[in-house]
Formats: C-alpha cells, sequence, structure tokens
C-alpha cells in the first residue's frame, strides 16, 4: 500500500512539490483514500511503530480541547458587544410564530409548526448581542480562531430584492426597488 502511494507521488516526479502546494486539499483527500484502500497494511505499520493508547490519549485530548474551545468560542460571541440602535425607533428581533393550515376536501387534513420570524429595521446595519446582524462587514474567522464567527442569523441586503449590490445595504435595495416599481406603475397609467 505504501508502496503504491509512495510510487504513485514519486512517479510524478517533479510535478509532485508543486502540486501538494497548489492543492492541498486534494492531496489529503488523496492520501485517505489510498491508506483508506489499504487499511491492514496501514494497521500492521500503526502497530509495529506506535503504541495504541498513546494515540488514544493524544487524539481524545486534541479533541476535548477543540470542542472546549468551540464553547469557550461560542459563549464569547454571544457576550459580543451589540451595536448600538440609537436614532433608529426600533431594534431588531427575533418573533416566535406559527403556521397553521386545515384541509376539509377532498381529505380532512392539517398541520402547524413553528418557527422564527426576523424583524430588521430597514437601514440599521450592525449586530445584535451575536444572535443576529444585518448588512454586517464583520470578516468570518476560522473554525481554530477564538475570535466569534459572527451572528448565527446574519441578513445580507444583497440576498433580497433582486441581484446586485447596493452599498447601502437592504435600504439601498429596497429603495431602487420601489422606484423601479413606481417608474413601472407610472408607464402603466400613461398608456
Amino acid at each position: 500500500m505504501l508502496r503504491l502511494y509512495q510510487g504513485t507521488i514519486l512517479g510524478l516526479g517533479c510535478f509532485a512539490i508543486p502540486w501538494i502546494i497548489k492543492y492541498p486539499f486534494d492531496f489529503i483527500i488523496f492520501s485517505s483514500l489510498c491508506l483508506l484502500r489499504n487499511k491492514h497494511g496501514v494497521e500492521q505499520l500503526i502497530a509495529t511503530y506506535v503504541d495504541k493508547s498513546i494515540v488514544t490519549n493524544w487524539a481524545s485530548t486534541a479533541i476535548c480541547v477543540f470542542l472546549l474551545s468551540q464553547v469557550l468560542r461560542y459563549v464569547k460571541g454571544l457576550q459580543a458587544a451589540s451595536t448600538s440602535t440609537d436614532g433608529f425607533p426600533a431594534k431588531p428581533m427575533i418573533f416566535r410564530c406559527t403556521t397553521s393550515h386545515t384541509r376539509v376536501s377532498p381529505k380532512k387534513h392539517s398541520f402547524n409548526y413553528s418557527y422564527l420570524l426576523v424583524g430588521v429595521p430597514v437601514g440599521w446595519k450592525g449586530t445584535v448581542g451575536g444572535m443576529l446582524s444585518a448588512d454586517d462587514e464583520g470578516k468570518k474567522s476560522s473554525w481554530f480562531s477564538m475570535k466569534p464567527s459572527g451572528a448565527w442569523h446574519v441578513v445580507n441586503g444583497d440576498d433580497y430584492l433582486g441581484r446586485g449590490h447596493s452599498v447601502d445595504g437592504l435600504k439601498g435595495k429596497l429603495r431602487n426597488y420601489l422606484q423601479s416599481q413606481v417608474y413601472i406603475f407610472k408607464r402603466l397609467t400613461s398608456l
């Protein structure tokens, strides 16, 4: 198995190193599949040179440290300072809602389900307590960073009211949309 793996990489010759540098994720997948193909050979190699209890202890410790860091990062994100809402008559909110449906014919049928509805004042930009953000240009952090990764729910103005980007975010997109509708309405009524 290792001969196949080494032979494949060595067979690439001088192209192997630039390929590994340019496509590290592909190399990891390729290596994983080569190791997976011959599990028995890998198990024998590991059993010969490595004590299983040491590997198990190190792996469990690494997993615990990673999970603990993610929990601390999550708590730190919830404690993040919110953007000021001064000057706005309303604050961003999350509403708990329920939708119900009943049909009588041709067969009686009904259902209901709960969901959350997000209300964001038009023109507001920022974050609220690590839970909700609107048109926030903050960078996302990596999984291994202790910086909070951002809000749970992000309202991005580019995703609403047509394609494209507006510098003013959701407020600019809404203004452009309403102006286009007024133009269409005036054009239709003038015919």
